[in-house]
């Protein structure tokens, strides 16, 4: 198993390792253009014509190694983690503890970082304690205190909460950093959902007790943008799901190496690089946590680390 944090420095993700590598096609095909990309994920469609277009004087990549030695230089340069998080991180640090209730729920939309080149279009986050139940609801009352540890759970107490995550963005402005820029109206948007439930099967405390406890999480992300380089322009949509989940049966309140439980995990989704003409010049599949990893480096995105 391997923890590794997300975007934003938000979420974390648990997923296992040990996936064999998915190999990039070729896309060289003059007849797979604009609306012919259908991409993955349960958000709708993006195709390359929804794209920004290529500025004048850009030099839009017309072959496979054309495509490629921009993505190269992407790659050595790794400008794309700050250019990504910075400016919607800041706008989220800034309108966060504003639009935030007692609960700490948060949701805004339609504000811009400060330099006026990225406008997230919607931010939420909610959480949600569906249902908790004796000592589920008691020791809420005692996180940050060495109490808890005496919490007393009964049989049958329940606990059932969720949380949920979502960004969408867009660059109103081309940005710029290193001699790299990606162009305005290039779109961004990030999901997350997590459910926890817990029944407790043996009473006891919070240190013994014993419980058949389920999580679950789901991600979605997609990136789709114009660049422009040293070496060229191109068109990139980059997106993958991942579903998680993992059961145990009479396990403690926090799982650990010796409780016995199920783990799945499953990725979908592709890099896609289009050229002159939207015509498709590299496609990557994203079917494994390798395949994950592989198709963001490719891109020079390091914000994995």
């Amino acid at each position: 198993m391997k923890n590794f944090c997300k975007l934003f420095g938000i979420i974390a993700i648990i997923a296992v390792i040990g996936f064999t590598m998915t190999a990039c096609n070729d896309g060289g095909k003059d007849d797979e253009k604009d609306g012919d990309n259908k991409e993955n994920g349960d958000n709708g469609v993006i195709t390359v014509s929804q794209l920004p277009e290529f500025p004048s004087g850009s030099n839009p990549a017309v072959t496979k190694e054309a495509a490629q030695a921009v993505l190269a230089e992407l790659k050595e340069n790794q400008s794309l983690d700050s250019i990504i998080r910075d400016g919607i991180n800041e706008v989220i640090d800034e309108y966060s503890s504003e639009y935030s209730d007692e609960k700490g729920n948060t949701s805004f939309s339609n504000k811009s970082s400060k330099d006026g080149s990225v406008k997230v279009i919607s931010f939420s986050q909610i959480y949600d304690e569906t249902t908790c139940t004796g000592g589920f609801e008691t020791i809420k009352g005692y996180w940050g205190t060495e109490d808890y540890k005496n919490v007393q759970f009964a049989v049958g107490d329940k606990g059932i909460w969720s949380n949920n995550l979502n960004i969408k963005g867009e660059f109103s402005n081309n940005k710029t950093e290193d001699g790299i820029t990606i162009v305005k109206g290039s779109i961004y948007e990030y999901k997350f959902s997590d459910n926890n439930s817990r029944t407790v099967t043996t009473a006891g405390t919070y240190n013994n007790c014993k419980v058949d406890r389920t999580e679950s999480e789901k991600y979605y992300e997609i990136f789709a943008f114009t660049v422009i380089t040293s070496k060229g322009s191109v068109k990139v949509i980059i997106d993958w799901n991942c579903e998680w989940s993992r059961i145990g049966k009479d396990v403690g309140y926090f799982f650990s190496e010796d409780d016995v439980y199920t783990e799945t995990v499953k990725y979908s989704g592709s890099l896609k690089v289009y050229g002159n003409n939207n015509t498709l010049l590299i496609e990557c599949e994203i079917t494994n946590e390798e395949s994950f990893f592989e198709a963001w480096e490719m891109i020079g995105y390091n914000g994995f680390n």
